[in-house]
């Protein structure tokens, strides 16, 4: 329980700073949204995000698997080498 609290607190600081950062720089939109711009987004934008991130995800399995893949096929070519 503990833990949650922390992380709970540490998010919540993180957003605070994010914001104040934000207010006190002036910062446009467009180069730094703020997080209740990214929020707003969220909730405009949600349908094409679901979309688009499962695309990424997808992505990212796929190129984790490839990355996988050749690490033990190196991985292996090189237990063979020491073999012999």
């Amino acid at each position: 329980m503990k833990n949650l609290i922390r992380v709970i607190l540490v998010l919540a600081g993180i957003i605070f700073l994010w914001q104040t950062i934000i207010w006190v720089t002036g910062v446009p939109d467009y180069i730094l949204p703020g997080p209740t711009d990214v929020l707003a987004a969220f909730e405009t934008h949600y349908d094409t995000l679901a979309k688009n991130s499962m695309i990424t995800f997808a992505e990212i399995i796929a190129g984790l698997d490839h990355w996988y893949n050749a690490w033990r096929n190196k991985r292996s070519h090189y237990d063979s080498m020491e073999a012999h």
